[in-house]
């Protein structure tokens, strides 16, 4: 939904659900079988993704059955330099990612990731929102359950 991602993760012990919102740089992590939902500030390198100059566009592909224009990342930001593809649908949803990012302390993040399985079409708002019954979890509660290391999200 535009401005709205929901990203259901089938992992061996649980299943999460992870909400990101356009105009926010916290995101949830949801754990419905247990009913509790964790916020978390989402790495700088994913947010480098909205402000990237998408001008040099490299070639067409099909991504899960979805038409494509695959973009050259190769961007300088405050934060450090992001190079690598990007592959976009027609709509603007980014359906593929490869690449890497430097921090400038010379930190480097490797990113691979395919969004499978994508439906394209009206959804329900409530799919973006945590239930108002599920129990808010500090990052630490849930890090041995995904197997990840989550910021936690600043306190509102």
């Amino acid at each position: 939904m535009p401005g709205e991602q929901r990203h259901e993760q089938d992992l061996p012990a649980v299943k999460p659900v992870l909400i990101l919102h356009a105009d926010s740089a916290v995101g949830e992590v949801m754990l419905p079988q247990l009913h509790t939902v964790v916020e978390f500030v989402l790495p700088k390198a994913l947010l480098l993704l909205s402000h990237l100059d998408l001008t040099k566009s490299i070639g067409q592909a099909s991504i899960d059955g979805i038409a494509t224009t695959q973009y050259m990342v190769d961007d300088d930001s405050p934060e450090g330099h992001a190079t690598g593809s990007l592959w976009l649908s027609r709509d603007g949803i980014p359906m593929r990612c490869v690449g890497k990012f430097v921090t400038k302390s010379g930190k480097l993040s490797t990113i691979d990731w395919q969004l499978r399985h994508v439906k394209i079409g009206r959804q329900d708002a409530a799919l973006f929102e945590v239930p108002p019954s599920y129990t808010k979890l500090p990052p630490e509660a849930v890090v041995p359950l995904l197997g990840m290391r989550i910021a936690p999200a600043p306190a509102r």
